[in-house]
């Protein structure tokens, strides 16, 4: 729909459809000569709507401002895998002794992410053992997350002065979560500055430990790393509750146990909003030009060269794992490249 002498459009799209025989592959004996079969059994229901907007606020002789925005959201869920309830995409099994799986199951989304993650009460409440002041871990994968966004959009904008123009690209993505091996490696290693949070105060505690001659077993620390949650203590009828943990831990020693057992904590929202594309262009006047060129414009373009705003720390939010099916695993991937150049557009 336009309005305005064309000024101002609206375009909308609603779809809804569903997927049938989607691939999936599954085991098989090895006595059948093959180990593997492929089936077409998968069913995938997609709804979304795309909305896109353009207008041109200002139009004179030497100002022209023209002004887009696009959104989009899907929502899709798994609705059949044949005789299976949950189909593998994508695993990361080196993340330690709790892998982290990016899966199709029925019922959810595309690209649930499940691995391990803390214990918790009833409550909420992060469960501590209170002989180590480690937190507990779930015996049972559990989601952490989601691979697909919420919904996407853009802006895109255009300022033209006489023969001087810049455009510029933003890109917007939100709701998806990814697990980053690199936020995990930061941490295990101790790089991370949130890693630094107990140190002084562990140090200070063994120093008073080994000058009174005791062993680690005989000694209660008396600073460190303290988590954040509650002992269980089973009282003399037999009744649970939850008392605040007391016990600190050792920092080096918490977060390398969170990075082989808990991948949830490194499973975040991946939001970003990004400027993807800037470009500052010269139109040479036609007077300048002769009758051997129709048109000659130089132009000043970069690329990437700006993250407005992103959620997980240290990483590129267009990282992936693989270019198929890795999405919401990331593992030390190459930030998307920044380019700046010049272009030359010549008509004849």
């Amino acid at each position: 729909m336009n309005f305005s002498n064309d000024r101002e459009s609206v375009d909308v799209t609603y779809y809804d459809q569903t997927s049938r025989y989607q691939i999936r592959l599954v085991n098989t004996s090895i006595n059948t000569g093959l180990s593997t079969a492929i089936l077409k059994s998968g069913v995938l229901g997609n709804t979304g709507i795309e909305l896109k907007i353009n207008t041109v606020p200002v139009s004179t002789k030497d100002w022209k401002w023209t002004l887009g925005f696009n959104f989009a959201r899907n929502s899709n869920k798994v609705l059949s895998l044949g005789d299976a309830n949950m189909y593998e995409i994508e695993n990361a099994e080196w993340v330690g002794t709790a892998g982290v799986r990016v899966m199709a199951i029925v019922g959810q989304q595309l690209g649930t992410i499940i691995g391990k993650d803390y214990l918790r009460n009833e409550n909420g409440e992060i469960i501590v053992d209170p002989s180590t002041g480690l937190p507990s871990v779930t015996d049972f994968y559990t989601i952490l997350g989601n691979s697909h966004w919420d919904w996407t959009g853009g802006i895109n904008t255009s300022l033209r002065w006489k023969n001087l123009s810049f455009n510029a690209i933003i890109d917007i993505k939100v709701g998806a979560d990814i697990y980053s091996q690199t936020m995990r490696s930061t941490f295990s290693s101790g790089k991370a500055k949130e890693t630094i949070t107990g140190r002084d105060g562990w140090y200070r505690s063994e120093e008073q430990r080994l000058s009174q001659g005791l062993e680690p077993a005989q000694w209660t620390p008396t600073g460190g790393y303290l988590v954040q949650g509650v002992n269980k203590v089973t009282n003399p009828d037999g009744t649970i509750t939850w008392a605040p943990n007391e016990r600190y831990c050792d920092p080096e020693k918490y977060y390398s146990f969170l990075a082989n057992n808990i991948p949830g904590y490194f499973t975040m929202d991946n939001s970003y909003v990004k400027i993807r594309e800037m470009s500052l262009t010269y139109n040479f006047p036609k007077k300048l030009l002769g009758e051997a060129l129709q048109g000659l414009s130089l132009s000043l373009v970069a690329r990437n060269p700006l993250i407005i705003y992103r959620n997980v720390p240290n990483i590129d939010p267009d990282s992936s794992y693989n270019n198929s099916n890795g999405k919401g695993i990331e593992y030390g991937s190459l930030p998307s490249r920044r380019s700046l150049g010049f272009n030359l557009n010549v008509k004849f």
